[in-house]
């Protein structure tokens, strides 16, 4: 299986996120992607409840 382009994952990210579709967004991220602040501070891992 091909891995998608670069602009199809920022397509998908852009349709999930104007649907406010939060698990639509997440779900093009990598299961071991972390989103921290930008001074180091954990805003959301997987397995993190919301």
């Amino acid at each position: 299986m091909q891995s998608p382009s670069p602009v199809d994952v920022i397509q998908r990210q852009l349709d999930a996120y104007n649907a406010k579709d939060v698990d639509g967004w997440l779900a093009t991220y990598a299961a071991d992607a972390q989103q921290f602040a930008l001074h180091g501070e954990l805003l959301w891992r997987r397995g993190m409840r919301r």
